[in-house]
């Protein structure tokens, strides 16, 4: 470990959820997969949303992805008032 790194975790180290929004607008890139639903479903537990949700259509994803989003927007829309971005 070089000393720049053990500087930096030995630092005060200030979480995003921490730091003034302002002006600020936090966007999150779903996958689709279980990681990024994971995730969501963390922000939602913590009682925190980022402004905008996008999904990168690459043109092939497997019809269960779309079904997929279209019952988390369901939920994110009656819940938090949002949607993934398709």
């Amino acid at each position: 470990m070089t000393d720049a790194m053990k500087e930096f975790l030995e630092s005060d180290f200030i979480h995003w959820s921490d730091m003034p929004r302002g002006d600020r607008k936090t966007v999150f890139s779903f996958g689709g997969g279980v990681d990024s639903t994971g995730m969501l479903f963390e922000f939602d537990r913590q009682g925190w949303m980022p402004d905008i949700l996008i999904f990168a259509d690459t043109g092939a994803e497997r019809p269960d992805i779309y079904d997929h989003i279209e019952k988390l927007n369901k939920w994110l829309g009656d819940k938090w008032g949002k949607e993934i971005i398709i």
